[in-house]
């Protein structure tokens, strides 16, 4: 999920009229480029976008971004060794866990996970220049 809200050095009377204008536009030119540095498996990721125009806690302007497919934040942030508590990935009940890779069927006690992919930050960088990163969760 990101927010991006607008520079606090504009004048107050601009953010009451233009605000919904630059809401929307800052919305759907951070969610495109967001989509656009997603990775494409099955497109449930480009297809989830989801823009919300909001004011934050001083009044001012500003937009939330998030992807609504349930496995967004483990291809961004990352899984097992590269996730947040930086340990393998193991069975809950101690025994093999499978998967399919390709035609392959994987056997493992453990994996090491996958790094994560940092689309959001790229996307948003991308048209702001700069993220303040608000991850999910967190």
């Amino acid at each position: 999920m990101a927010r991006v809200v607008r520079n606090p050095a504009f004048v107050q009377e601009w953010a009451s009229e233009n605000g919904p204008i630059w809401q929307q536009e800052a919305g759907t030119m951070g969610m495109a480029a967001i989509i656009a540095a997603a990775p494409v498996d099955s497109g449930l990721l480009a297809s989830s976008g989801e823009i919300t125009p909001i004011f934050d806690d001083s009044g001012q302007p500003a937009v939330r971004m998030a992807l609504r497919a349930h496995y967004t934040a483990y291809v961004d942030q990352g899984t097992g060794l590269f996730g947040k508590y930086a340990r393998k990935i193991t069975s809950a009940t101690g025994k093999t866990m499978t998967w399919m890779s390709g035609p392959d069927r994987i056997f493992a006690k453990s994996t090491r996970g996958q790094p994560g992919q940092r689309f959001f930050r790229r996307g948003l960088e991308s048209v702001f220049g700069r993220v303040d990163e608000h991850r999910w969760g967190d």
